[in-house]
């Protein structure tokens, strides 16, 4: 979040910081379902009672637990320790979504 100009004026007047929780962001589609665009906050965040945007609710929390276990690790292909979170995403049915895909691909992908 931009801290100069009008928005750090305002949060410099408000004596808000710019900080967001930790989080990860969610982009989930599939043909004949509505699209979810979402993110997922760890539940042990500083500043989710703080948010500067004020988006954390209490359904997109996410408690983590540490994973030692070095075969879990290489499971997963890590080297070592790593943090494991589990959410449920329901999609509701849109038979009107055909090529999900394509929509969303180009915008959410983090390839050139």
């Amino acid at each position: 979040m931009p801290t100069d100009g009008p928005v750090g004026l305002i949060l410099d007047g408000t004596g808000r910081h710019s900080w967001r929780p930790a989080h990860l962001h969610y982009l989930a589609y599939k043909d004949g379902y509505q699209t979810i665009q979402t993110e997922l906050f760890n539940s042990d965040s500083r500043h989710l009672d703080s948010d500067a945007v004020f988006g954390v609710k209490q359904s997109p929390l996410v408690p983590y637990t540490l994973i030692e276990d070095s075969a879990a690790a290489a499971e997963h292909g890590f080297n070592g320790p790593f943090y494991e979170g589990h959410y449920d995403f329901v999609m509701k049915d849109d038979a009107s979504v055909i090529d999900a895909e394509k929509a969303y691909s180009p915008r959410a992908s983090m390839s050139s």
